[in-house]
């Protein structure tokens, strides 16, 4: 007997709730991430249906706690998931793909088991730790290159972190060299509050 819970808000709950059946709970917007991520370490399967994405966090979060997941075959999913450790894709905008890659994961023990180990393994890469060692090395390379010139130094990390950190070396690149140039402060207020977005 299967059963579904959905956790946040959109446009379609009110069409969502219509068509569901008794199997299907609700929770709407959860406040504590805590209650989240409860609510997901009690599900065999964590199906993230979105087809636009920046980096799909929640996606890692559920590997992490060894749950297979399903997910759109988008180009970000693909990128961190390394082609689909830990996951299974299904088409785009077709539920009966996506309907037969949770059967599968349903059905599949073999298949499953493969999934949480592949889940957990790749979630240890998205750690604090790794996150921040390799930030680390980022920013003594695009430091230690700016004793011979901030533009060698900034290219110097291009060339050896492109590879492994496209995105987080062309963000970091840019801060540091924006935070050698004097600028003036300027309050724009209070930035939202990201943990209930």
């Amino acid at each position: 007997d299967l059963k579904v819970a959905i956790v946040g808000q959109g446009p379609e709950e009110k069409y969502l709730r219509q068509m569901a059946s008794k199997n299907v709970r609700f929770y709407g917007f959860v406040k504590k991430h805590d209650d989240v991520k409860k609510i997901m370490a009690s599900s065999r399967i964590f199906c993230h249906p979105s087809t636009v994405e920046g980096f799909g966090i929640v996606v890692i979060e559920a590997m992490s706690l060894g749950i297979p997941v399903v997910v759109a075959d988008i180009p970000v999913m693909r990128e961190i998931t390394h082609n689909g450790q830990g996951v299974l894709f299904f088409e785009p905008k077709n539920r009966r793909s996506l309907a037969l890659k949770i059967q599968m994961l349903l059905t599949d023990k073999k298949l499953y088991s493969q999934k949480v180990l592949e889940a957990k393994k790749l979630a240890k890469e998205y750690s604090w730790e790794q996150i921040a060692a390799q930030t680390e090395k980022v920013y003594k390379t695009l430091l230690s290159g700016f004793k011979m010139g901030a533009w060698q130094g900034f290219f110097k990390g291009v060339i050896l972190y492109t590879s492994q950190m496209k995105k987080t070396l062309l963000i970091l690149g840019l801060l540091v060299l924006l935070s050698a140039v004097p600028v003036k402060a300027v309050d724009y207020g209070s930035s939202p509050d990201l943990d209930n977005s």
